[in-house]
């Protein structure tokens, strides 16, 4: 955990909001460092955002999700985006940074790919996270809760005769065999214990 590190989270389905308007909520932060979740479908949306990142900002544009851990070179082939993370990202995520701070190259990075000399370097892929327990709860402190239960928002919940829910994970990877599939968790089911999971619901709950 790093917990002098402060992280901004600006969730595009739910705020729907122009290229200015995130802009400007940009450089009120003044990110080091800019992060980009993207499904395939959001490609080339994630593509306008680090083009628009590295013409207004000095920070480094790193993008993670199902898009580019099925394509990360053609998500490298985007001269604003520096890295891409490929599969789970929690360790990924956390080493680079560090390597950042300290002014390393990225040579060795597991689960990562970005650009040398011109070509694009996949890294080996990263072993998945085997105990899911060990990892932190998704920072619910950084969302609105209330924008997501909202009939009128297009997200998740498609359960309309209860507003107040919550999506969680509770475990990861599949073991069929869809060809469309990102595929990004690997094929080892793995999941938490009931009482992590519970744990979760009583923070959701709760607060």
């Amino acid at each position: 955990k790093r917990p002098e590190i402060q992280i901004k989270i600006i969730d595009l389905m739910i705020t729907r909001q122009r290229e200015t308007d995130i802009l400007h909520e940009l450089q009120d932060f003044a990110p080091e460092l800019v992060g980009i979740h993207a499904m395939h479908f959001q490609a080339k949306s994630s593509h306008r955002i680090a083009r628009m990142v590295k013409k207004n900002l000095d920070a480094p544009v790193v993008i993670g999700g199902p898009y580019p851990s099925s394509e990360p070179e053609a998500a490298l082939l985007d001269p604003n985006i520096d890295v891409a993370i490929r599969g789970e990202g929690e360790l990924t995520f956390v080493e680079l940074i560090e390597r950042l701070e300290s002014g390393q190259d990225l040579s060795g990075l597991a689960g990562a790919s970005y650009r040398r000399g011109g070509k694009v370097v996949i890294e080996p892929d990263r072993d998945f996270i085997p105990d899911l327990d060990k990892i932190p709860f998704p920072a619910w402190d950084l969302i609105n809760m209330q924008k997501f239960f909202d009939w009128k928002v297009l997200t998740q919940n498609d359960i309309r005769w209860r507003r107040e829910l919550a999506t969680i994970f509770t475990s990861r990877a599949c073991p069929y065999g869809c060809i469309f599939c990102h595929n990004m968790f690997g094929k080892r089911f793995r999941a938490r214990s009931p009482e992590n999971v519970l744990e979760e619901i009583k923070l959701l709950h709760e607060k």
